[in-house]
């Protein structure tokens, strides 16, 4: 099967949960001889100042910015990576075509451009898959940072859409009126899984401490148990200003994100997931669970689903509304309501300090997790993909006439010509003998 993945957040192992999700899809994917193609944009490493698409793979070290369209091998999938939003479609419109795709799937993206759901469905508008995985960046429903009726109609033209737990089904179906399957992607590895939860030793981990995800929470607990170690991973969403709340803590250590999440977990007696909007599944949660690390988390959007009926979900008052501004990560600046510390600060401290009840959580907690884990496979893709029907699509000189129009504005008329040429050439399996 032949797949191409659109996505506007950088293919990696970046931290986003977006970026991962699909990484770990297609180097799954790979294992059974799928062919992928990905396009997204550049992904800069502050740390390093490298350019990085996938573990093992670098871009040229000197360039500042990726203006130019790139097409590199990496592995099991080609990726085609940029900066220049416009040019980065223009020129993924020829790989898509040329690479001809039984489908194409396209993750979630910022619903005030929709640019790469736009060039999907006027590329190959019979086999575009629309991928949910977040409510804020769909562009419907009251959850969006900018609904769209625009993009809410491109969603709603596409072929079929794919979520990540029940709770976004749920929400799809509620502003839509649309059906969505649910599948979740296969990101937890291979057992034996490592057994790091312990009584004895670790420290309370959060892994991206900020605003959306509890700071708030996670700060006042460790003022309340200073006697107590506490370990922040940073990541996307945290600002330099969460550092400096959480380094003016001594009990609290702050850890750099890493690809190798066991490095984190193996430094975990219990994780903390105080999120303050609605998560849409919450990977982390089942991931420290199946190694045995008991997680406490809010009771909020498809967190429940990822605690799989073990013990804790606790209450937040949940953050609906933001600012009308953006932080230094460039995300919106919510307005975060107060907390109720109590429910939070009782179930951490029995945890800390009733061994047999650890160990009681910690035990059911591997068990629930590692049967999920086992219900995640590859095959309920290429299963769920290979039993689609196609659409009958738009004509492909009308859908080609719409690219070249919307995606290549800044080319030449010979190239314009030569563009549309290209897509209007008949695929492979029409010129197959």
């Amino acid at each position: 099967m032949r797949l191409a993945f659109l996505q506007d957040v950088p293919y990696g192992l970046d931290g986003r949960g977006a970026s991962r999700s699909t990484w770990c899809l297609i180097e799954g994917l790979a294992t059974q001889a799928h062919e992928c193609l990905v396009v997204a944009p550049s992904l800069r490493l502050p740390s390093s100042g490298r350019w990085l698409q996938c573990p093992g793979t670098l871009l040229d070290p000197s360039a500042g910015v990726v203006e130019e369209p790139v097409l590199r091998t990496i592995g099991p999938a080609s990726a085609l990576i940029g900066s220049d939003a416009a040019k980065l479609a223009a020129a993924a419109a020829l790989q898509i075509r040329d690479f001809d795709p039984e489908w194409v799937l396209v993750s979630s993206e910022y619903p005030q451009k929709m640019v790469l759901m736009q060039l999907a469905m006027e590329v190959c508008p019979d086999r575009t898959l629309y991928v949910a995985h977040a409510t804020q960046q769909l562009p419907f429903g009251p959850r969006s940072f900018a609904a769209s009726s625009a993009g809410t109609a491109l969603v709603k033209d596409a072929a079929g859409i794919i979520t990540v737990s029940r709770y976004l089904q749920e929400y799809v179906r509620r502003w839509t009126g649309l059906d969505a399957r649910v599948l979740p992607f296969p990101v937890f590895g291979r057992p034996p899984y490592p057994a790091f939860g312990s009584f004895d030793t670790g420290a309370v981990a959060i892994i991206n401490p900020c605003s959306y995800k509890g700071l708030s929470l996670y700060l006042a607990l460790a003022r309340a148990l200073p006697e107590v170690p506490f370990l922040a991973v940073a990541s996307w969403g945290t600002t330099p200003e969460d550092r400096t709340q959480l380094a003016s803590l001594p009990n609290v250590t702050i850890m750099e994100s890493t690809d190798d999440i066991d490095r984190v977990y193996e430094q975990t007696k219990v994780l903390l997931v105080p999120s303050l909007w609605d998560e849409a599944f919450g990977y982390v949660v089942v991931e420290a669970m199946l190694r045995g690390i008991p997680v406490i988390a809010s009771d909020i959007g498809g967190i429940p689903e990822a605690k799989l009926g073990v013990d804790y979900l606790l209450p937040v008052a949940p953050i609906t509304l933001y600012e009308n501004r953006v932080d230094s990560q460039r995300n919106p600046v919510p307005v975060v309501p107060a907390q109720d510390l109590r429910p939070w600060l009782h179930a951490l401290q029995r945890l800390l300090g009733d061994r047999g009840h650890y160990e009681k959580i910690s035990a059911q907690s591997k068990y629930e997790a590692r049967a999920f884990a086992d219900r995640v496979r590859i095959e309920t893709w290429t299963e769920y993909l290979g039993s689609l029907p196609r659409r009958q699509g738009t004509k492909r000189a009308e859908a080609a006439a719409k690219v070249v129009d919307h995606s290549s504005g800044d080319l030449s008329p010979d190239k314009r010509a030569l563009l549309a040429a290209r897509l209007t050439r008949p695929s492979r399996e029409v010129t197959a003998k």
